[in-house]
Formats: structure tokens, C-alpha cells, sequence
């Protein structure tokens, strides 16, 4: 291969121009003029380093996109880089090149590090795999090795898997500006570079820059839709009974990653496992979303009143949730942490953006402090938690939205009079008011539902989204009227 690259030419950093070309450039960062200690491994170790850099074994890529469940956004992004790579005559005659870098981020155990290795696998191209297993010396070292054998075995891939993890600090370090330089030395030499990364934040933005890394792909949470699938796929393998509905699951499981779904699954089979049954329950797989997710111990004693007293204040969430977004519940209980508050429910997704569904989240979260208050006629003592969130967004609606004005826009303190704080205090004040009395009047117009509900927890303890939307269904077929109606949300004006 004719290329004109040095073999022989170990690559060097220069870490003045390195630093200077990572944060000088954007002016990101500021060194303040301070040295930046930089340790390269001794020259006799330079052939043990280089030693080490192979191209990874086919084992080692041994996935498919047949083997990523879900996430059909993220694999059509990647099947186009597959495509480029191997019919790259169809790309060449539009005058179009393969991208330098591509970087999948998003949280940890979401399945990036297996997409990269899918579409490697499907690129027959020698793979060159970069994880932090070194000491800062060696791993520099490492850094340069990896890509200079890239270079050499062309066209390649370089993976920098976790690359946010390369460095214990944030921004302008040594390793980054090592991998900035080695991208940048292969250029030109059909060398695709990619990175997994959890926190972006941590890198320095010169490096995360286009004609560093073209394509940045997040990698999200799987969505319910996504969910389903990849917990049919889970449990193909095991011996599930019929009860068991995946998007049900999917909806106790909302919010959580493939790592996670996949632990918790397994966890279910455990308790069925322990119980010696043949097959695993739903039963199962709730014991294992209450136990991995919510922590609850399910084995600690609670009394009738005080399970009735929390059935009720779960109730008042739940009830507000689903009549001001019907199916939204995915889980409620009188259960809690064995040292905490008793009882929880959850919710499925997000309310969305608007400043309506933004109101409807704080009339719920006040919900259960109301529903104990018209139940009992007393204060909730558990509510305080509740209510610390609710004026929380509340200030977000007054000094960020200005929901009731401009003139309470939150602005540097230092300028600020003692009165435009305590005015804007205030109104955060009687906005809570107002929601909390928007709550009560919710569920005083729609009492029957949360007795329902109520009811239904004191005895069963634990209720599913199945059972909470069938008791909202009942409840709305036997008032004979749609879900919305008779719901008048005056919280949700401006205060006069």
C-alpha cells in the first residue's frame, strides 16, 4: 500500500502546539498560563507499545445490526456509513467522502459501544480498538501506536471506545490533545474514526468539532416502542408465561437502559427461580421493578391505617395524572423504601413542552397533599417533598417563562432591589396557592375516581398501568363523559 506515512516515524506530540490547537483555537478553555505536565513512556518502551496495537479479533466484532434491538434512527445513520464503505464508487462520482470522525453518545448502557462494533463488523475493514486500561505514560503512548497502525493498514478503523474516560479531567488535557492530533494525522489516510462517548461534556469542543468528528449521534433512552421490542427479544430465551405483555413492561420500564431491562429481566427469572415455578409471571417481573428500580422491601411491615392514609395520597397523584393525561400512570404503591417515605407512583415519559403540560406536572405533584386534605381534613406530613417540586417549577414559570410578566424575569441579584425579589416571591407564592387549589378542585369534581383508586391500592398494594387504566375506563364509562371533559384548569391563567 502506497502511502506517505513513516512506519518508522513513532508519532511525537508537541504539547504546546497541541494544547494551543485544542483550546486556543476555539477559545474554550484558558490555561492561564500554567504548565501542563505531559509524560510520554521512555524510548525503550516505545516497541513494547507498538507491540501491543493489533487489529481486533473477528470474535471480538462478532455483532450484526441483527443483533441491536430497537433504535431503527441510530442504525439507518450508521447502515449510510456501511454503504459509503463498501460501495464507495457511488459516493466518489457525487464528489462525497467518507466522514473523518463519528461519535455515538448518550448514557452508559445504551448499547453504543455494540452499535459501533455492528457497523465495524459489517465494513470488513481491520478494526483498531482504544479503551483507557493503561497507566497516563503508557496510554499516551498507546494513543499514538493506535492510530499510526490505522494509518499504516488503511483503509482502517479506529474505535476510541468510553473516549470520554481517557482523561480524569474535563476539557484541555494531554490525552484529548493526543487524540486530536492522531485524527488529525490520518486525514488523508481513509482511516474512520469512532468514538463512544457518556459525558460530551468532558470533552474540550475543539476535538467534538465537524472535520474532527462530522457525524454526533446520540443515543437516547429507548422509548416505549423501542422497549417492547428489545424486552421480547430478552426474554425469547426464557420461559415466560402468558400474562406477561411486553408493552406493559415496557411501561414499568420506561426511562431505563438496555443494560438495565436486561438485569432486571434476569432478576424476575430469580424470583421465579426461587419459588420454583416453571415459568416467569408477571407477578415476577413486578417483585423485580419493585426490588432494582424503586428499592422497595416489600417484606417490611405497614399498617391498615397508615396503608390507607398512603393509598389515598397516591391515589390524588395518580387521579390528577390520568385525568390531565390519561395512560400516563405506569406504576403506583403504598410501598416504599424501607427508611424513606412510604408510597410512589410513576409516570410514563415526559408532559411535553408546553406551558399547559408544564402546569398539569405541578397540579399533580400537589395532588396528594390535596386528596389526604379532603379525605382527612388534616395537613399531609408527607407531602413536603411534593410541594418543594411544585415551587420549584413554580419559579420556573415566574423568573424564567414569565408566566405573569416580564418585570419578573430573574436578573443578576446584584442589580436587583430587595423589592423585585420579594415581588417575584410573591408570585411564586400565589401561583403554588392557586395550583394547589386548582388540585383540590380537580379531585373534588372527580372523587369517585380516586376512591377507586384508593380502594384498589389499600388491597392489592401495588397497581399496574393494566389495572389503573381499567379503572380510569370504568370511571369515565360509567360518568358517561370523555376523559377531559368538566376538567377546567384555572391555575394554569395568569395571575391577575
Amino acid at each position: 500500500m502506497n502511502n506517505d506515512y513513516d512506519g518508522d516515524d513513532i508519532m511525537r506530540l508537541d504539547i504546546d502546539d497541541l494544547y494551543e490547537q485544542l483550546c486556543g483555537d476555539d477559545g474554550d478553555y484558558d490555561d492561564d498560563d500554567e504548565d501542563i505536565p505531559f509524560d510520554t513512556a521512555k524510548p525503550e518502551d516505545e516497541v513494547t507499545v507498538r507491540a501491543q496495537v493489533k487489529p481486533a479479533e473477528p470474535e471480538e466484532l462478532n455483532v450484526s445490526f441483527a443483533d441491536v434491538y430497537g433504535y431503527e434512527n441510530v442504525k439507518s445513520a450508521l447502515y449510510r456509513i456501511v454503504d459509503m464503505a463498501t460501495h464507495a464508487e457511488k459516493y466518489t462520482r457525487l464528489g462525497v467522502r467518507m466522514p473523518h470522525g463519528i461519535m455515538l453518545y448518550g448514557e452508559p448502557g445504551v448499547g453504543k459501544t455494540m452499535m459501533a462494533k455492528a457497523m465495524m463488523h459489517d465494513m470488513h475493514r481491520p478494526v483498531y480498538i482504544l479503551r483507557k486500561v493503561q497507566a497516563d505514560s503508557a496510554f499516551m503512548e498507546m494513543i499514538s501506536a493506535a492510530f499510526e497502525a490505522a494509518a499504516e493498514n488503511a483503509p482502517s478503523v479506529i474505535l476510541l471506545d468510553d473516549m470520554d474516560k481517557f482523561s480524569s479531567g474535563r476539557g484541555c488535557t494531554n490525552e484529548f490533545a493526543a487524540v486530536q492530533a492522531g485524527i488529525d494525522r490520518v486525514k488523508d489516510k481513509d482511516v474512520l474514526v469512532v468514538a463512544t462517548v457518556n459525558d460530551i461534556d468532558r470533552l474540550p469542543g475543539a476535538l467534538c468539532r465537524h472535520g474532527r468528528f462530522d457525524r454526533r449521534i446520540e443515543v437516547s433512552l429507548p422509548g416505549i416502542e423501542d422497549s417492547a421490542v428489545i424486552i421480547s427479544r430478552y426474554l425469547a430465551d426464557k420461559k415466560v408465561s402468558r400474562d406477561v405483555n411486553m408493552k406493559t413492561v415496557a411501561k414499568l420500564l420506561d426511562g431505563y437502559t438496555c443494560a438495565s431491562l436486561d438485569s432486571i429481566l434476569n432478576d424476575a427469572g430469580m424470583f421465579a427461580g426461587f419459588e420454583d415455578k416453571d415459568e416467569i409471571s408477571m407477578r415476577d417481573i413486578i417483585q423485580a421493578v419493585l426490588a432494582d428500580i424503586y428499592s422497595v422491601d416489600t417484606t417490611a411491615s405497614i399498617s391498615a391505617e397508615q396503608k390507607t392514609e398512603t393509598a389515598y395520597h397516591e391515589a390524588g397523584h395518580a387521579a390528577a395524572s390520568m385525568l390531565l393525561r390519561p395512560g400516563s400512570v405506569s406504576i403506583a404503591s403504598v410501598r416504599g423504601k424501607s427508611r424513606g417515605p412510604q408510597g410512589f407512583i410513576q409516570t410514563i415519559g415526559g408532559y411535553g413542552d408546553s406551558y399547559e403540560n408544564f402546569c398539569s406536572r405541578i397540579i399533580a405533584g400537589l395532588a396528594g397533599r390535596a386528596a389526604t386534605e379532603i379525605k382527612y381534613g388534616s395537613l399531609d406530613m408527607g407531602s413536603s417533598s411534593d410541594i418543594c417540586k411544585a415551587g420549584e417549577m413554580c419559579d420556573v414559570l415566574v423568573e424564567d417563562i414569565c408566566a405573569n410578566g416580564l418585570s419578573y424575569a430573574y436578573i443578576d441579584p446584584r442589580k436587583e432591589s430587595d423589592n423585585t425579589m420579594n415581588n417575584r416571591n410573591m408570585q411564586r407564592s400565589r401561583m403554588l396557592e392557586d395550583f394547589y387549589n386548582e388540585a383540590k378542585k380537580l379531585l373534588r369534581g372527580n372523587w369517585n375516581l380516586v376512591e377507586c383508586i384508593a380502594k384498589a391500592l389499600a388491597e392489592k398494594e401495588t397497581l399496574i398501568c393494566d389495572d389503573l387504566d381499567a379503572i380510569f375506563a370504568d370511571y369515565i364509562t360509567g360518568t358517561g363523559r370523555n376523559s377531559k371533559d368538566g376538567i377546567i384548569l384555572a391555575g394554569m391563567r395568569r395571575a391577575a
